[in-house]
């Protein structure tokens, strides 16, 4: 009786899974290399631009006011007035009057000279706090988080193709990670070398971060899409 000998067919097979597989490694390993400063950069921005009111309201003693227990906020038509006669002139542009009763209402002119400016008026009293300029800690961080201050046709599709970036890391790296759903409750083997710990950890946070980083990624794709037109 001859031994049994393993098919020609099933090694070219195995040796294709394993080149696929060394390719998506170095594809997830050039993305995650080459990209994380930009991608971190972006993150970053993102996340202070969602405290970049609060920030503000920080910097300008104009955007607060203390708010009386029993006194209701003026009607719209006497925080306008109040502003428009403060002898700033121009034209009135958008009227912001946040829930947060320590901030002012913000009312936004356009002067003469083509320039935006904030005027910042009291909701309980109607007096007139102060002026700022257009650009502020929102703005930076809203234009460089959007688009890298850079034009907005070339800045947000530059942004928003990370997304791209972000779905082909989970798909190269699921490729690469050999039946990734047992991982989910894998601890780290912190009784072995710096790198094998690592390896474990990086996985590990990468498969319970899935659903944010899906949340990021789906989002950019489709502003990428809308930017291209």
């Amino acid at each position: 009786m001859s031994s049994a000998r393993p098919s020609s067919t099933g090694k070219q097979g195995d040796q294709k899974k394993t080149t696929f597989r060394r390719l998506m490694f170095k594809l997830h390993s050039w993305l995650g290399l080459k990209l994380c400063v930009l991608m971190a950069f972006v993150s970053l921005t993102g996340a202070l631009a969602t405290l970049a009111q609060e920030i503000d309201w920080l910097l300008n003693p104009e955007m607060r006011v203390t708010a009386p227990d029993s006194v209701e906020r003026l009607s719209w038509g006497e925080q306008l007035d109040a502003a428009l006669t403060a002898g700033v002139a121009g034209e009135v542009a958008t009227v912001i009057q946040r829930h947060d009763p320590w901030f002012a209402t913000e009312i936004q002119v356009i002067t003469p000279w083509a320039e935006r400016v904030r005027l910042w008026v009291d909701p309980y009293t109607g007096n007139y706090i102060g002026a700022t300029s257009w650009f502020n800690v929102q703005r930076f961080l809203r234009q460089t988080h959007r688009h890298l201050m850079m034009p907005v046709q070339i800045g947000v599709p530059i942004v928003s193709s990370l997304g791209v970036v972000l779905l082909l890391a989970i798909a190269t790296g699921l490729v690469v990670y050999k039946k990734f759903w047992r991982g989910w409750g894998k601890l780290p083997r912190w009784n072995l070398s710096s790198r094998v710990w690592l390896g474990d950890l990086h996985r590990l946070l990468g498969l319970w971060t899935l659903w944010f980083i899906l949340i990021i990624a789906l989002p950019s794709v489709w502003y990428l899409v809308e930017s291209l037109g």
